[in-house]
C-alpha cells in the first residue's frame, strides 16, 4: 500500500511560511543552475579546444572563474535579479 502525504496550510501564518520555504528553495536551484552554467563555460573556454583561437588575455579578464573576470561579474548580476 502507498501512502500519500498532502501538506495544506490552515492559517496565513503557515501559508506565508508555505510561500517563503517554497521561494528560498526556487531561488537557491537557480543559483546553483546559474553556477553550473559560468562553470560550464569557463570550462569550455579554458580547454585545449579553444586554445589557438582564444587568446591568454581574454580568458584571464572573460572566462575564469573568480576574481575580477566578466563572467563572475555577469553571474552575480544575475544572481541579483533572481526573484
Amino acid at each position: 500500500m502507498k501512502t500519500i502525504t498532502l501538506r495544506i496550510p490552515t492559517s496565513f501564518k503557515e501559508w506565508k511560511e508555505f510561500i517563503r520555504e517554497k521561494s528560498t528553495s526556487r531561488k537557491k536551484h537557480n543559483q546553483e543552475v546559474l553556477w553550473d552554467f559560468a562553470n560550464a563555460i569557463s570550462s569550455e573556454a579554458l580547454s585545449n579546444y579553444w586554445r589557438n583561437d582564444i587568446s591568454e588575455t581574454m580568458v584571464k579578464s572573460v572566462f575564469r572563474m573568480g576574481g575580477n573576470s566578466k563572467l563572475t561579474k555577469m553571474y552575480f548580476e544575475a544572481k541579483k535579479q533572481l526573484k
